[in-house]
């Protein structure tokens, strides 16, 4: 199958924990149209705002970001409500015939992240499936099972981060306000969403870009995408 960039999609998720009674605080959605950040307004506290929640921390990624070719919707609520959307968003997904992509999400070990919690949190929220009739693409898989990503004798750099500055580069990595997503889960406890959306929009476009540029070299762009 050949997977065109604009048929490919993108997300990724931040929580408040690894366990499975933690919580989703955001998710970034990402295709050819438009980005959806998704946030969960019980970590939200901004205090006394002017502006909405939504347009102030639109304003805060798109500043720290520094880029205007793309178009971001902040959407705010419950969990279960950003999962209901993220749901609408995943059924448009499959009836388009899209390609879901992301980063260390799901694979065959059942050490990936991001799906299996998704998946969790739909089932204690009621949502259903989220991911019914969704192909994706683990872009993991790819940079550890096709590519050199050997550092100082260290042939193990297969986070987003190293696989990111290794095949893509720029500058992008520095608007990210975290090491690692670790971080972000002390913060969105103590309703310090912003630096979070942040780091979580800086993933998913480090997952397009890389995307972009590895997935076409795979047999001549040809990869199979496999039921979520």
């Amino acid at each position: 199958m050949e997977v065109k960039p604009e048929k490919m999609v993108y997300f990724d998720i931040e929580t408040t924990g690894f366990e499975w009674s933690d919580e989703i605080t955001t998710i970034v959605l990402e295709d050819d149209r438009s980005s959806h950040l998704l946030l969960n307004n019980d970590y939200i506290d901004l205090g006394s705002l002017e502006s909405t929640k939504s347009d102030y921390i639109r304003q805060k990624v798109e500043e720290s970001v520094n880029s205007s070719d793309f178009d971001l919707r902040v959407h705010c609520g419950s969990e279960s409500a950003i999962l209901t959307r993220m749901k609408r968003f995943m059924n448009r997904v499959r009836n388009e015939r899209k390609i879901l992509c992301a980063y260390y999400a799901e694979n065959k070990y059942r050490s990936a992240f991001d799906i299996p919690f998704v998946r969790t949190r739909a089932v204690r929220n009621d949502v259903g499936d989220v991911f019914r009739g969704v192909k994706y693409i683990e872009l993991q898989d790819i940079v550890t099972n096709r590519f050199n990503t050997t550092v100082e004798g260290n042939e193990y750099n297969n986070s987003l981060d190293t696989a990111y500055d290794l095949f893509v580069g720029g500058d992008l990595s520095d608007a990210d306000p975290f090491e690692d997503s670790y971080e972000a889960v002390k913060l969105a406890e103590n309703g310090d969403i912003v630096p979070v959306a942040i780091h979580n929009f800086v993933d998913v476009e480090q997952t397009r870009l890389l995307s972009e540029k590895l997935v076409p070299m795979i047999h001549d762009g040809h990869v199979e995408p496999k039921p979520v």
